[in-house]
């Protein structure tokens, strides 16, 4: 949930104490570990509900409640945005498995949609606290969801007018999360675990700058999503410290170079070390025989 160097109940445990409160305070623990961390943006929150206890991440979800879900994911991110943390709910929406979950079709009327998972979501978008959420791997129908113009523009953006970041999930299959259709969507930023250079060189190509310089929808939308990418860092604790005269300049620690020549020293004292072990071994076995 919250990277390394500290550990938090999971979002059920937080969900089932029906404790505001402490829901909060689950918020502020990752807000202030973000700042410890380096990370302005943590992916947490789960607000898809509890469908089967085999569904592989019912462990990061709050419940089968969407109106619990809504309130206890709303007020863990109200805490993170206290430090400026970018606590990013996921998955929206409609997760449904792990395994093979990329390219899954979830068919459902929008009065179900609005009624389960959407109003799990919901409470958090339109408060205005929360600027960052990632997107699922399946479908909704034959659409991709990053694609799908229903509920990423007209419920997300318009309707809850939700102003942060989109993330995918991992691009694990770069011809299933086409760069077009996400960013026509409203994607801002796609999770790429597997090098976007390569991707951009090989898979990608067709979306290189030169390529796509006359699409006029394509750049409008590119240039709103990035407005919403950058709103969301300029609201959040990765500008603490900083204002328009600020430079960032690289700079390496006394401790860091006291420990890169510690680690140096102790690393060829060791080699020395085995190397005369070595040495004394090989000595001894000469004169036993």
């Amino acid at each position: 949930w919250v990277g390394f160097k500290a550990s938090a109940p999971n979002a059920p445990r937080i969900a089932a104490t029906f404790d505001k409160a402490i829901q909060k305070e689950m918020g502020e623990l990752i807000g202030n570990h973000s700042i410890w961390n380096g990370g302005a943006t943590i992916w947490a929150g789960g607000a898809n509900l509890h469908r089967s206890p085999y569904e592989g991440r019912t462990h990061e979800y709050f419940t089968e409640d969407p109106i619990l879900s809504a309130y206890a994911l709303e007020n863990m991110v109200s805490g993170g945005r206290e430090f400026g943390c970018l606590i990013g709910p996921k998955h929206f929406a409609f997760n449904a498995i792990e395994f093979n979950r990329y390219g899954l079709s979830e068919y459902m009327t929008e009065q179900t949609a609005r009624e389960t998972e959407l109003r799990s979501f919901q409470k958090a978008y339109e408060s205005g606290e929360c600027l960052a959420t990632m997107t699922a791997f399946n479908r909704i129908g034959c659409s991709n969801l990053n694609a799908h113009q229903g509920l990423m523009q007209n419920i997300l953006r318009k309707e809850w007018g939700y102003k942060g970041l989109i993330s995918t999930d991992m691009v694990n299959g770069q011809n299933y999360f086409l760069p077009g259709e996400c960013i026509l969507g409203g994607v801002t930023m796609m999770a790429n675990g597997q090098g976007a250079s390569a991707d951009l060189k090989t898979e990608w190509v067709d979306y290189e700058a030169s390529n796509i310089a006359n699409d006029k929808l394509l750049n409008e939308r590119l240039h709103e999503n990035m407005k919403y990418q950058w709103y969301a860092y300029a609201n959040s604790n990765l500008l603490n410290g900083m204002d328009a005269t600020t430079k960032l300049v690289s700079v390496t620690p006394s401790w860091q170079i006291m420990f890169n020549v510690l680690t140096g020293v102790f690393s060829v004292t060791l080699a020395a070390s085995l190397g005369l072990m070595v040495v004394v071994a090989l000595k001894g076995k000469k004169e036993e025989k």
